[in-house]
């Protein structure tokens, strides 16, 4: 990809985006701000799984397909599609997979066009959605299995458990706004309150909004954004953290003024 090779702001990954990749842990959680390249570092990662050439890490390709899971299938998958699209190398696709700008990638099978990418050896990635019925997810054995935003716990479960055969690795890239998350602390950082560890081991890469985080972004903007953001949220929308500041002290703060 041309994003391993060209300088942070002129197309190649920032800081923040290459300390995720060259994370070696199998399971990977990238917690962001809004706006810092999130999606964007997981479109790379989802690439280089299909293609089986990462610039920092070594990838398995037992089972020929892998998962993303995204927010809303129905109505996003043509705007992941496109930030796939923004970094896909020339001439990787299969002859029967199409991209277009409304209906994303396309692959023919049987007469019919589905909506998942192929690539020229015939490796797949087929995307779920945040919307659809946990059965969805029980269909295959996967290499690799990446969430774009939050994960719902009924989705978790079943796309985590498509690689029980393989043990192939994990990248969730979210900013932690949107559902409760508590209990996917808990599986990531353990329990605090029962003194549990986590099942499994876990890396994560917070990655705050800052000039050199956002470097394809004008300070103005950068500003602007922290200007606007509610002060209950700025820990999740600006920090990338788990936690902004609870209900019953957002409350307190605005009984100030």
């Amino acid at each position: 990809l041309q994003y391993e090779l060209l300088e942070a702001g002129k197309g190649g990954m920032s800081p923040g985006q290459e300390i995720l990749h060259r994370s070696q842990g199998n399971n990977r959680l990238c917690s962001a701000a809004i706006q810092v390249g999130k999606t964007h570092a997981l479109c790379a990662e989802i690439h280089w799984q299909a293609l089986g050439s990462h610039p920092f890490r070594t990838i398995g390709r037992t089972q020929g397909i892998s998962y993303c899971v995204i927010k809303d299938f129905d109505n996003g998958y043509h705007e992941f599609c496109g930030k796939l699209r923004a970094l896909q190398p020339p001439d990787v696709l299969h002859p029967s997979c199409e991209w277009s700008k409304l209906g994303g990638y396309t692959v023919l099978d049987k007469g019919h066009r589905r909506r998942c990418i192929m690539y020229k050896d015939g490796y797949r990635v087929e995307f779920k959605g945040g919307k659809q019925d946990a059965v969805a997810m029980e269909s295959a054995t996967v290499d690799a299995v990446f969430f774009d935003e939050p994960p719902k716990p009924v989705h978790w479960g079943g796309a985590r458990a498509r690689l029980s055969v393989t043990n192939g690795p994990t990248l969730i890239a979210m900013t932690p706004i949107g559902r409760p998350l508590g209990w996917l602390r808990k599986v990531i950082e353990g329990d605090p309150e029962t003194g549990d560890p986590p099942r499994e081991e876990w890396q994560q890469v917070v990655i705050p909004l800052t000039q050199a985080n956002a470097p394809h972004r004008t300070p103005e903007s950068i500003v602007a954004q922290v200007a606007r953001t509610s002060s209950w949220e700025r820990g999740q929308r600006i920090e990338g953290g788990w936690d902004g500041v609870t209900p019953g002290r957002r409350f307190s703060l605005e009984e100030r003024h």
